[in-house]
């Protein structure tokens, strides 16, 4: 082995061993060091609590050593609302799911320290806990006593406000997925072409948002729904673009167009009967339903070709073969009627009409 070769070998050797020194060395310490003191915490004080406390940071370090309640304490007139309705974290909602939590008011008989054994939950997840007592407290997720806030024209309103706590893009996508500035719905994978997000990925953030709508709705949310659904069934009426653009002023004053409004209450509302005129026809009818559209028809033409909802409906249930029928279930036949021969007349939503085809 020549000289040249060998002193080569052993400068590649030397930085070889200076990088693995350098390695061990603790985080803010500069140059080599000796290997046996490498693992051993370094002797500045700032620099200790550096290394040991730098995922804490200055906030959690505070919150480390402040003292910690034993029992949570919920205000009476917090007790009975249902964490599963209001806006939570991820984690928040794991930790009341693990300790059996249906209502605030359960929390009166759990120690902090019970809490903070849930797993994935630590201070972080009590403090927001202590911020949603405090609001639950305040009034923030009251139901309103006045129902003038339930009427549906505020209900509009709402869901028109929530979508400001949306991010740029996932407001986006969801104005494109239900029409919210055109006629047509973009399709999964056109809404995310010019964001480089898959079909999937778009379905999980527009589903994610629906999520997120419902809870920023809170326990109010749930009586919007019951008033619109007693409104459907008092007067047999689908929720229709039209129907909605009755219940708000001319000229309309929001951004987006009434179907869009429309499909988001049918997403957030399943149970809620809403028409929004896309609906493809059903390939296939079930028994059932095809003999209560017979009844139907023959209804409307004993009636001289031409019936309102409201009372086809009442005619029809004064059959006692149909007595249980409810008006979601003859909203619901009546989007297959064209397999009976007719049609519903929508040009006034507020008292929609059948007729033979």
């Amino acid at each position: 082995m020549n000289t040249v070769h060998a002193a080569g070998l052993e400068q590649n050797r030397m930085q070889t061993r200076k990088k693995a020194s350098n390695r061990r060395q603790p985080v803010g310490l500069k140059g080599p060091v000796n290997p046996k003191r490498a693992n051993k915490p370094p002797a500045n004080k700032k620099l200790r609590q550096s290394v040991s406390g730098a995922s804490l940071g200055r906030a959690g370090a505070v919150a480390k050593n402040s003292p910690l309640p034993t029992r949570f304490s919920v205000a009476p007139n917090a007790s009975d609302i249902n964490p599963d309705e209001i806006v939570l974290s991820a984690r928040l909602r794991g930790a009341l799911s693990q300790l059996g939590v249906r209502r605030l008011g359960d929390l009166n008989v759990i120690e902090v320290k019970e809490f903070l054994e849930c797993r994935n939950c630590g201070r972080r997840s009590l403090r927001e806990l202590e911020t949603v007592l405090q609001r639950a407290a305040a009034g923030y997720y009251a139901v309103p006593a006045d129902t003038s806030g339930l009427a549906p024209a505020e209900t509009i309103r709402v869901l028109d406000a929530s979508l400001a706590s949306l991010p740029a893009r996932d407001r986006d996508c969801l104005i494109k997925r239900f029409g919210g500035r055109t006629e047509q719905t973009f399709t999964l994978d056109r809404i995310g072409r010019p964001y480089h997000l898959t079909r999937e990925r778009v379905r999980q953030i527009i589903n994610g948002i629906l999520t997120h709508i419902r809870l920023l709705l809170g326990p109010a949310g749930r009586l919007r729904h019951q008033h619109l659904l007693k409104l459907c069934r008092e007067q047999v009426v689908p929720v229709t673009p039209g129907l909605i653009a009755r219940w708000l002023p001319d000229p309309w004053p929001l951004s987006l167009r009434p179907a869009f409004y429309a499909r988001l209450m049918a997403a957030i509302w399943p149970e809620l009967p809403v028409w929004t005129g896309d609906e493809p026809p059903a390939p296939w009818i079930d028994g059932r339903t095809e003999t209560l559209l017979q009844t139907v028809r023959t209804v409307v033409e004993a009636a001289g070709g031409k019936l309102a909802l409201k009372d086809a409906f009442s005619r029809v249930t004064a059959n006692s073969k149909y007595h249980n029928l409810s008006p979601e279930e003859f909203l619901v036949a009546l989007r297959s009627a064209s397999h009976a021969g007719l049609k519903v007349d929508l040009e006034n939503p507020e008292m929609p009409q059948v007729a033979p085809a």
